[in-house]
């Protein structure tokens, strides 16, 4: 393995061998200042994390709110096309029967019937509340596996709202 400094490629053994990086110290040093600040900077340490955790948390949460808040306006728009949702696909087969005369109505219905399921974003609505809800018990447990619930649920979110506020999906 190798680093790249400048047009140089440094490996492990080339930064050892600098004289001063793994030299051997010839006379004894004190370490009992470090040992006695050791437990002190530990507990700075522990601290600091505590802080950022909190600092943490207050993100999630507030981002957490976001998402929910997004996810029922999205379950709104859902609701307020679904008559919409049930009419187009009927008009826009009578459509397509009117203008060819080659077309199987039942290989066009089919497609269409297809169509109106992708449009449909309950599913979606509702994988989004259960992360919502996932995350806030991972939250109230302590946060500790916030990190990964992230990553498990990263495409969920963004889907449901974009297609929830087309008013009027294109078939």
């Amino acid at each position: 393995m190798g680093a790249r400094v400048g047009s140089a490629l440094w490996t492990v053994a080339d930064i050892l061998s600098i004289r001063g990086v793994l030299d051997a110290a010839s006379e004894d040093v004190d370490t009992a200042p470090l040992l006695a600040a050791f437990d002190v900077l530990v507990a700075e340490f522990v601290g600091m994390r505590g802080q950022e955790g909190a600092a943490l948390e207050k993100v999630f949460r507030y981002h957490l709110a976001e998402i929910e808040r997004l996810t029922s306006e999205a379950a709104e728009c859902a609701d307020a096309r679904k008559d919409m949702m049930a009419a187009t696909p009927r008009a826009n087969l009578a459509k397509v029967l009117e203008a060819s005369d080659r077309a199987d109505p039942d290989r066009v219905a089919q497609e269409l019937a297809i169509l109106t399921v992708k449009a449909d974003v309950t599913e979606e609505i509702d994988r989004l509340k259960a992360h919502v809800s996932a995350a806030r018990a991972l939250l109230d447990e302590g946060g500790r596996l916030v990190a990964s619930w992230i990553f498990s649920c990263k495409s969920s979110i963004a889907k449901p709202t974009r297609s929830a506020r087309n008013p009027n999906p294109q078939f």
